[in-house]
């Protein structure tokens, strides 16, 4: 429904249009073409931008981890779960570690434990709604301080859809 405004607005245009020997239905024509042509790009558009993710934190993205310097292993861990309807590989890049030297860590990533924290690498494949899992494990030596390690996972095919996820550690007395 137009308001008044704009029925005066497309009455003058309606009247220009026709001045310059253009047939109201030719002008009708117009404004119809245009308005499909504009509506046919808004949702092209707007489809081609959207990408669903294919995975979700389950967990909290950021695990802060507190422990004594005379713990034994302590492991904190985050949950992802396979959103979509097919199998997806996620993979991780390490982003950052700034873990002490001098305590030995590894990671657990769905599927495999690796020594340290390896640049890169792939969880095991996720089928539809199955969750998998992303551990680091910590033995301190007796020795105090703070550090980080920063992923970024990813699924394969979507590789700038992607999460970061972060375990902050600290270590006391």
């Amino acid at each position: 429904m137009m308001g008044e405004s704009q029925r005066i607005l497309f009455n003058f245009i309606v009247q220009y249009l026709t001045s310059i020997s253009m047939s109201k239905s030719t002008i009708v024509n117009f404004f119809l073409v245009r308005t499909i042509t504009m509506l046919i790009t808004f949702l092209t558009f707007s489809s081609l931008t959207y990408l669903p993710d294919s995975f979700v934190i389950i967990s909290s993205p950021v695990q802060n981890i507190s422990i004594k310097s005379n713990d034994g292993i302590t492991n904190a861990g985050i949950t992802l779960k396979n959103t979509s309807n097919d199998t997806i590989t996620i993979e991780w890049v390490r982003e950052s570690n700034t873990l002490i030297k001098g305590w030995d860590y590894s990671i657990c990533v769905y599927g495999k434990c690796l020594p340290g924290v390896p640049e890169q690498g792939a969880f095991r494949t996720l089928k539809p709604q199955e969750e998998g899992f992303l551990k680091l494990h910590i033995i301190p030596h007796g020795i105090t301080g703070s550090g980080s390690v920063q992923f970024k996972v990813f699924d394969k095919t979507l590789p700038d859809d992607f999460e970061i996820l972060t375990f902050k550690v600290e270590v006391i007395e």
